[in-house]
């Protein structure tokens, strides 16, 4: 979920990233540690719900929470909903989040266990925020925040007391040095529903995609959030910078990787350059995007390390189906000059992302620096070539689930039991080598 970092990136643009040492006092009461059970349930309830977001399970003293997995924050908080967590630590503190859409969660933070998959964190902070307004009318039941610690309020708030507020990523790599300290996203699509959700893993690589090691590694700027620099935007085979802040040294295009934000946010000159020229394309102010023919088709991709990595055109318009029957269409990426590119879920679909922590994001003791590297899933001619068969299914799929399926059932019981099982093999402890030279890839009422 999108969060303000302008402040992040311009002091990390204008000089050296602030890394603020973790200054914990020690007291063994409160001691963080991990265990991890490989005989556990690996399935950690991965699930994608109509491609607006992506949620797992996680268990709190042993209750199930479906939360969003978020690397645009690193918070961990739940709405407990009335339930009764016997066994927390309450640390009578307070912490509160407020996102750019508006919603907010904020509450006490407490101390519990907390098991996501194989790996349980004793005495693992997050924030009791009951009546919280983001959890997108119940789907949800909190979320889990797995971006690195300088974006926290929780750590910011813990440093210096007694309590660890690292986040449980973070603290799964600080306490099992044997696991490498990444983590991977592979999202999928669905029209409509609840369908699994692709890949997550702690530690480990698809098998059939650990090329990935080979791609350029892209130096995390800041530790507020997995931020990067972009070599800007191809549209047509015409080239856009796509810068987003000035620094001491010039212009910059910084962009962070967010699986929080169900769109993606550009400057306003970025959105003009990709969608203006589109026949029939018309700014809408209340979207702050253009409202597009729903047939609008374009080549587009994103440069990072000097390679470009293809969007499908799938994901770079999305639809909408009104009460009426109406389906309107939009540009995938609103316009905001707030400093840096947010690429969402409508991006990330088109790659395999592996975010690194290295030593700077943990506290193993190294040099390893953080950095985040891309691999292409996408297929341009193969996108461009099957995207108007997509696009009139797409629009089918979703004029059926508004008036004739049964509503989405909105409860966590519904989505911790839809199967979510990637088809996908995974292997672990793949040695991250540095990285290779890439070669760049170059009849419904409808408005």
């Amino acid at each position: 979920m999108l969060l303000q970092y302008l402040f992040c990136i311009l002091s990390a643009s204008y000089a050296c990233a602030l890394w603020i040492p973790i200054t914990r006092q020690s007291n063994t009461q409160f001691t963080t540690s991990v265990f991890r059970n490989p005989q556990a349930d690996s399935n950690v309830g991965f699930s994608n719900v109509k491609d607006s977001l992506y949620s797992a399970t996680i268990k709190v003293n042993g209750r199930p929470f479906q939360v969003q997995v978020d690397s645009g924050s690193s918070e961990l908080w739940i709405d407990p909903a009335g339930l009764d967590l016997p066994e927390l630590h309450h640390t009578g503190l307070n912490s509160g989040t407020a996102y750019v859409d508006g919603t907010s969660a904020g509450g006490e933070i407490v101390l519990g266990n907390v098991t996501f998959g194989e790996f349980t964190v004793v005495n693992q902070a997050l924030v009791l925020a009951p009546g919280s307004n983001a959890t997108y009318e119940g789907l949800m039941q909190g979320v889990l925040g797995v971006g690195p610690y300088g974006g926290s309020q929780i750590y910011n708030t813990l440093n210096g007391t007694p309590y660890n507020g690292q986040n449980l990523v973070t603290n799964i790599f600080n306490s099992l040095l044997d696991e490498a300290p990444y983590m991977t996203f592979l999202l999928s699509r669905t029209n409509t529903g609840v369908a699994k959700g692709g890949v997550l893993s702690i530690g480990e690589l698809v098998s059939n995609l650990t090329r990935i090691i080979k791609t350029p590694k892209l130096p995390v700027v800041a530790p507020c959030g997995w931020l990067t620099m972009s070599g800007g935007v191809l549209v047509n085979d015409k080239y856009h910078p796509a810068y987003t802040v000035p620094t001491a040294t010039g212009s910059k295009s910084v962009a962070i990787f967010d699986t929080g934000t169900t769109v993606g946010q550009l400057p306003r000159a970025v959105v003009d350059f990709i969608y203006k020229d589109i026949p029939g394309a018309v700014w809408d102010e209340s979207q702050s995007t253009y409202k597009l023919p729903c047939q609008s088709k374009l080549n587009m991709s994103m440069i990072f390390g000097g390679v470009a990595l293809p969007i499908h055109p799938i994901d770079a318009i999305i639809v909408g189906v009104a009460d009426s029957g109406i389906v309107t269409c939009y540009a995938a990426f609103e316009a905001a000059d707030n400093g840096v590119m947010v690429l969402g879920d409508t991006f990330m679909r088109n790659v395999y992302t592996l975010l690194n922590f290295g030593d700077q994001l943990t506290h193993r003791g190294g040099n390893e620096p953080a950095y985040i590297q891309l691999l292409s899933v996408t297929d341009p001619e193969q996108a461009w070539n099957e995207f108007d068969q997509l696009n009139v299914k797409r629009i089918e799929d979703m004029i059926y689930d508004k008036f004739a399926r049964e509503p989405l059932v909105r409860s966590s019981a519904a989505l911790t039991t839809s199967p979510t099982a990637s088809r996908y093999t995974l292997v672990g402890h793949v040695t991250i080598a540095a990285s290779a030279t890439a070669t760049p890839t170059s009849t419904y009422t409808v408005q």
